[in-house]
């Protein structure tokens, strides 16, 4: 009796200390005012996206091109749509191939058997989507994928253990003492700067820095690139971060600019480039539809928003070269094998593809800028039919591996 006695106490004694230890490993210091910086043991959770879209019971029994919903840009109805939605009692068979083309849906939306429309497949468009396009397969079929340079994603927290990054994704989470959220936004962005088959760069070193939902994105983006800087200090010479990727902007009285600005001169001394919208200008978004060929400049056209916006504007001259950001898929936080349709994009799909070029440029040229970058970007854009002008990732790389040549020339002159 006296040993069952002594066990127990030892027992219980053991139990405590654990329970002392957590306690302390939660109350360390932060990086901040109620701040922690968290890694790969956090949970994953499901973000909240299917709490938005459209509710099929509210739509028409039979659906047309007339009576389909057409929500605002920027509602939770418009970017949702259908993903996870089960449209088995709506008949869709009379859309149009154009519109059908403009959905949002996933994997686990359920359609009715009546979608017959001639050229119509979402599990084909799904898979279609991951395509980058503008011939960048050719690319990566050269061994042209970013290889060895680092990227750095700055966004809302997202399924770290998805098939797109497995085994390539040092994340971090940066969030204050609230509920922990995933969110559809950052988890698109990283996979197609450097997702495993949606990426324009597949095979770069890719760095995810998470910030919390909350507001005041860039007094947080501030924070993560200070994390960045210490992570970017301990990486081995020739696979440093060389670039951030950031899908917003910020406006000229932001309170946190002065702060975000020096942080932004600071990792300029180790190297790292920042793109986000501010950056990124002489740009906009477009696509190509996806039962067209992906591969021909011709077939790309602005996005439906852009087009509204210059008929309402009444402008004649071209918003800027267009970047492939609508009809793509991307990875999803709904699991880790799950995929996501966009049929409309925006901007914020359009930042990560050019960072993924320049993380290709960064590949074949280690020296070259990024303001060197955008400007060949800008001056290899191929025409449309229309006759505006997309970029053309093929003709880029071989305009960096000229001046590579050039500047080789020149150095040993």
């Amino acid at each position: 009796m006296a040993m069952g006695a002594n066990h127990k106490t030892i027992l219980v004694f053991i139990l405590i200390i654990l329970i002392l230890a957590i306690v302390i490993l939660v109350g360390l210091p932060s990086s901040g005012p109620g701040i922690l910086m968290f890694d790969q043991l956090l949970r994953p959770e499901r973000d909240h996206m299917y709490s938005g879209g459209l509710n099929p019971t509210s739509l028409p029994a039979y659906l047309t091109d007339a009576t389909f919903p057409k929500p605002p840009h920027g509602s939770a109805e418009r970017i949702i749509m259908f993903a996870g939605k089960d449209l088995r009692r709506t008949d869709l068979s009379r859309l149009s191939l154009n519109l059908l083309s403009t959905l949002t849906f996933d994997m686990n939306t359920r359609w009715p058997a009546s979608t017959t429309v001639s050229g119509f497949s979402p599990s084909v468009w799904l898979e279609r989507g991951k395509y980058p396009g503008l011939r960048v397969n050719t690319l990566h079929a050269q061994g042209v994928t970013g290889q060895g340079v680092g990227v750095a994603v700055f966004d809302k927290p997202i399924l770290r253990g998805h098939h797109e990054f497995k085994g390539r994704l040092v994340y971090r989470r940066l969030t204050p003492k609230l509920r922990r959220r995933l969110h559809f936004h950052g988890i698109s962005c990283a996979s197609i700067l450097a997702g495993r088959t949606c990426g324009v760069a597949p095979k770069a070193d890719l760095y995810y820095i998470a910030v919390p939902d909350v507001g005041q994105n860039f007094f947080y983006y501030t924070l993560a690139m200070g994390e960045l800087m210490k992570i970017n200090r301990k990486l081995p010479q020739g696979r440093k971060v060389r670039i951030v990727s950031i899908s917003d902007g910020i406006a000229p009285d932001n309170k946190d600019r002065p702060a975000w600005e020096a942080a932004i001169s600071e990792a300029r001394k180790q190297g790292i480039a920042v793109l986000y919208s501010n950056t990124l200008k002489g740009f906009t978004w477009g696509g190509c539809p996806p039962n067209r060929d992906r591969d021909n400049p011709e077939n790309y056209d602005y996005a439906a928003y852009i087009q509204d916006w210059r008929k309402r504007e009444g402008l004649v001259k071209p918003a800027g070269v267009i970047v492939p950001a609508d009809y793509r898929t991307t990875a999803s936080n709904q699991g880790p094998s799950l995929y996501m349709y966009w049929g409309e994009g925006g901007f914020s799909w359009a930042i990560p593809y050019v960072a993924g070029l320049a993380a290709m440029a960064w590949q074949v040229f280690p020296d070259i800028s990024l303001e060197e970058i955008l400007d060949m970007l800008e001056k290899t854009a191929r025409k449309t039919l229309d006759g505006d002008r997309v970029i053309s990732p093929v003709d880029f790389i071989d305009a960096v591996r000229t001046s590579y040549h050039v500047g080789k020339t020149d150095v040993h002159q």
